[in-house]
């Protein structure tokens, strides 16, 4: 497998003063070629001149010049941009991506190196660990969202003041200088999971512009951080980094708020009314309302998984696949879903599936098997953002009183059968849930008229 390789080049281009440019490290990996600057800025006769004085041995003593001594140093010392891009790239080794180089480039040094490893009591680095181990097996959204973790915790940490540092244990900060941020997995404690938890709620939504103003995080997204840092704790237990007794996630120490769950489905005649709504023929309306209609039928499939149906899940009138979410899990009794398709959902299937119907082809043609999977994920994405977009609009248009999205039909599904007396055990398994207790939390409320059925039992 081809190495990538490494050097420094001065760029010239976009500076404004003639003959000055900026050092950059240049990464060559399978012929492409990539730029990461150093921030260190040089006049091209002194690049010219400390080239032809710098070889495998390294600066000649011919030069004894003060500023090119600094220079060297700052280019090639132990502390030097282009050391430090040669340990991640022999850290990396065959697992190199430039996406990896540049997401360890842009931490500090130390943290960058560190990253590169498996054992750390840091738990900020140990987060970032967690996310490249997602990135390599090509799990982009976790691995996003163990990154996102880490830089919360990181605005949480220069949020304190130094007398609440003081009272959690946490080392004074000097805010006025550039550092390092440590969070040792000692650290935290209920008291400090509590503290983070306050501030979520005032503070946990970041800006999503310059000058925008923090906003507060709700339960859910609370819980789903403080499960990821959960994961983190529990994988230094067991590689011996943190002794089990000071585990903080306990009844009688700290325990994860559940998100409040908020209705997402709709009643029985509300689907009804989706499906017998007239789109313009080949619309995005059409496309939207048939893709929501054929997750409804199909066990409430989400749209990651209908973009990556292939035309070998397709077995007569089934589809048997496996969820993304959980193939990776290391579960033993993983099993694929089946499906049964109805009228309804082959009539979708000639409309918008894929014309080439090889066994490995994919059942709608939204993504294809050349796609990396940063590249289907966007894709997905845009997909989902579409269907929402109409959906909306849909529900406007039969005077449905609430937003209507991807996630309505997986929980329509699941609440309408419920409804209908399906047994929670037959819901479960059509969802492809591993316990009762995940289904119980996807379920809506009864709507009024079986309430007023089930009351009459008891007299």
């Amino acid at each position: 497998m081809a190495s990538a390789t490494i050097k420094l080049f001065l760029d010239t281009r976009q500076m404004k003063v003639e003959s000055m440019g900026m050092i950059k490290i240049l990464i060559t990996f399978k012929r492409l070629q990539k730029l990461y600057s150093t921030g260190i800025k040089m006049h091209s006769v002194d690049w010219a001149k400390l080239q032809r004085n710098v070889d495998e041995n390294g600066l000649s003593t011919k030069l004894r010049d003060s500023k090119f001594i600094e220079l060297y140093n700052q280019l090639y010392g132990e502390n030097s941009s282009l050391k430090r891009a040669k340990t991640i790239l022999e850290k990396l080794g065959e697992s190199f991506t430039f996406d990896d180089f540049k997401y360890l480039f842009s931490k500090p040094l130390a943290e960058s190196v560190e990253s590169c490893g498996k054992q750390t009591s840091n738990i900020l680095i140990a987060l970032s660990n967690k996310s490249m181990d997602m990135l390599k097996s090509d799990r982009i959204s976790s691995a996003g969202l163990y990154q996102t973790v880490a830089n919360s915790l990181k605005r949480f940490l220069f949020s304190l003041s130094n007398d609440e540092r003081f009272e959690l244990g946490l080392p004074i900060l000097n805010k006025n200088k550039a550092v390092n941020l440590v969070l040792d997995f000692v650290d935290v404690t209920p008291a400090f999971l509590l503290k983070y938890e306050k501030w979520m709620l005032k503070f946990g939504k970041t800006q999503q512009k310059s000058g925008g103003v923090a906003m507060p995080a709700s339960q859910t997204t609370i819980g789903i951080y403080l499960r990821q840092l959960r994961a983190v704790y529990n994988d230094a237990i067991g590689s011996g980094i943190i002794n089990r007794d000071l585990y903080p996630f306990v009844q009688k120490g700290y325990v994860i708020p559940s998100g409040r769950n908020e209705k997402k489905a709709l009643t029985k005649d509300e689907v009804k009314k989706i499906m017998n709504y007239d789109a313009p023929s080949g619309s995005f309306e059409q496309r939207s309302r048939d893709l929501w209609i054929f997750s409804y039928l199909s066990n409430g499939i989400n749209f990651s998984d209908i973009c990556r149906l292939t035309w070998g899940d397709v077995n007569g009138n089934q589809v048997k696949f496996m969820r993304k979410k959980t193939e990776n899990s290391k579960k033993s009794d993983q099993k694929k879903i089946t499906i049964t398709l109805f009228p309804e959902s082959f009539e979708i299937i000639e409309r918008w599936g894929n014309r080439d119907k090889r066994q490995d082809a994919f059942l709608f043609p939204f993504v294809n098997e050349v796609m990396d999977e940063r590249s289907k994920i966007a894709t997905i994405h845009q997909v989902i953002k579409i269907t929402n977009k109409w959906m909306n609009r849909i529900a406007e248009k039969l005077e449905i009183d609430s937003e209507i999205n991807t996630y309505h039909a997986r929980h329509s599904f699941a609440t309408i059968l419920l409804r209908s007396d399906a047994p929670i055990s037959f819901i479960s398994q059509s969802l492809g849930h591993s316990n009762i207790a995940t289904t119980e939390a996807y379920l809506g409320s009864f709507e009024d008229e079986q309430v007023q059925k089930y009351l009459k039992a008891l007299i």
